[in-house]
């Protein structure tokens, strides 16, 4: 598994000591590009995301949209928010760490923020970005996380390879007023 073509962690502020570290949301993607066509993935449970094509029928539980690559990414499992989160159901949310292997088994660069929905519910969403939340914001409230995180990722090597997974170090900012 070449490291490089991994997703980074996700930009974390601690807006207040006693309150969630807030993840930081990309501006909302725009999906609309001279490539028409999403290609599909198809994740294993262990970290591991294997191209189908754009073709192939998917019947997995869950499908969540990159709309950098244009990426349908069909899971069984749900994906979980992590904390910190404000409004994921419309500006997205990190993807699980994981590998991403192209159609003919060649590794590719990893999906780093997925979307429910496709498209932006509303073109004029396109670009914007969620303001800093306040520390006094309820959103964030809940028991604080220990810093620096680690989040240890699963396998996240292909079935025939013996290279152990890898952990994440967060990156994480200290924001004080």
């Amino acid at each position: 598994v070449d490291p490089s073509k991994l997703a980074p962690a996700p930009k974390l502020e601690v807006i207040a000591e006693d309150r969630e570290a807030w993840v930081v949301a990309p501006p909302i993607a725009d999906c609309r590009s001279t490539k028409d066509r999403w290609d599909k993935f198809i994740g294993d449970g262990d970290g591991v995301f294997r191209g189908v094509g754009h073709k192939k029928r998917v019947g997995t539980n869950c499908v969540w949209y990159d709309r950098t690559y244009k990426r349908e990414i069909h899971t069984d499992d749900k994906l979980e928010y992590l904390r910190g989160l404000v409004e994921p159901e419309k500006f997205g949310h990190p993807v699980p760490v994981g590998s991403y292997w192209s159609l003919g088994g060649k590794q590719i660069n990893s999906s780093v923020w997925v979307y429910s929905q496709r498209d932006a519910v509303n073109v004029r969403n396109i670009g914007l970005k969620l303001d800093r939340p306040r520390a006094e914001d309820p959103l964030l409230k809940k028991p604080p996380l220990k810093y620096p995180v680690t989040i240890p990722s699963p396998a996240v090597v292909p079935p025939d390879s013996p290279t152990p997974g890898h952990a994440i170090e967060q990156d994480v900012v200290n924001v004080r007023d």
